[in-house]
């Protein structure tokens, strides 16, 4: 499969689901987690069989800092005769948004690896540790750490039955001591055939001490329809 993509892309790729990216030749899955499965090696874009573009709704929330709503759009600029996609990613608006360089011979949902990208990024310019530290401790928990829930949600007016994937990556890290409360940050997936695109939601957050608050700070992603 050829994928165009920055190089800090490419490594949360490969860093993710290993060397073998061929979502779309139907290879055998094993050695991959269900989680790895659901997210990565799924051919997330099959249902779009024309150019189209996917729009979602991104939304910050922090305590005792400045949130935002702002959009996120997935185009699919091309389908092949063996519908495998050309896709371009505008990821936010204005002073936020974050150029992407555009993917090809695509299959899956290239939001998954730009959510978790720029994650990993803000997690880097917060407390250090580099890229690589951050996307191996996020594959080893999808690998082996992720939990896999059937849940439903409103659509359209419709319920709709998904699957949702949680990992906490950093418990237990090295940089624990560095991170304080982020270290239990919570990453959530929401996937559904059901979906244009197969990604519902993604959700990080890290949890108040207490609990009993609200959130320190959380990042949501959600599908809100397109031009199909």
């Amino acid at each position: 499969m050829r994928i165009l993509i920055g190089a800090g892309m490419l490594g949360l790729a490969i860093s993710l689901v290993g060397p073998a990216m061929d979502q779309a030749r139907g290879d055998e899955d094993g050695g991959y987690s269900e989680a790895q499965i659901l997210l990565f090696r799924t051919p997330h874009l099959d249902g779009v069989d024309r150019p189209a573009t996917l729009d979602y709704e991104y939304r910050r929330e922090q305590k005792g800092g400045d949130g935002f709503v702002d959009s996120v759009a997935l185009t699919v600029t091309d389908v092949a005769a063996d519908g495998a996609k050309d896709i371009s990613v505008r990821f936010l608006t204005g002073p936020r948004n974050k150029p992407y360089s555009d993917f090809s011979d695509f299959r899956g949902n290239p939001l998954l690896m730009v959510f978790l990208e720029d994650d990993v990024r803000r997690m880097v310019e917060k407390f250090g540790g580099g890229n690589i530290y951050m996307r191996n401790k996020i594959r080893a928990a999808f690998y082996d750490g992720a939990t896999t829930e059937p849940v439903s949600f409103q659509l359209d007016g419709r319920s709709v039955a998904g699957t949702k994937v949680t990992v906490t990556p950093f418990v237990g890290g090295k940089y624990r001591e560095r991170m304080g409360e982020y270290e239990h940050k919570v990453y959530e997936f929401v996937v559904s055939a059901e979906v244009p695109g197969g990604i519902y939601q993604m959700h990080s957050y890290v949890p108040s001490s207490t609990m009993a608050d609200k959130p320190l700070i959380e990042d949501t992603l959600t599908y809100r329809g397109g031009e199909l």
